[in-house]
């Protein structure tokens, strides 16, 4: 078992994540989906990670009892976390894409989707 400062300092830095990383998706949800839909993309941010921590215990559950299967799980972790880095920085995702429709529209002078009276 590793020393037991080792593993508070890394419980410390795990945990000191785990606000701020909802609060950044809640905030990238707001900028990228339409007024119109936010409600139902809220639904699915509150809904997508637990099905995902499911889903993600589950195999890590499965590999780690194989043989061996230790390194594998953190080569795993590892993957999905590149994978996401990838596809948060994609130069003409969807943040790219709703910055520019928020150009546009303030450009023009209308929100397409406003909701509520209109003058």
């Amino acid at each position: 078992m590793p020393d037991p400062w080792v593993l508070g300092v890394a419980l410390v830095l795990g945990g000191g994540v785990i606000a701020p990383v909802p609060t950044v998706y809640v905030s990238l949800v707001g900028r990228i989906v339409p007024a119109s839909m936010l409600t139902e993309a809220h639904a699915w941010i509150a809904t997508v990670p637990a099905a995902a921590n499911a889903v993600g215990g589950a195999a890590a559950g499965t590999i780690v009892d194989s043989p061996g299967g230790v390194p594998w799980a953190f080569a795993l972790a590892g993957l999905v976390v590149a994978v996401a880095a990838v596809t948060a920085a994609w130069p003409s995702g969807p943040i790219s894409r709703a910055d520019a429709d928020t150009e546009r529209t303030t450009a023009a002078g209308t929100d397409d989707d406003a909701t509520g009276p209109t003058a």
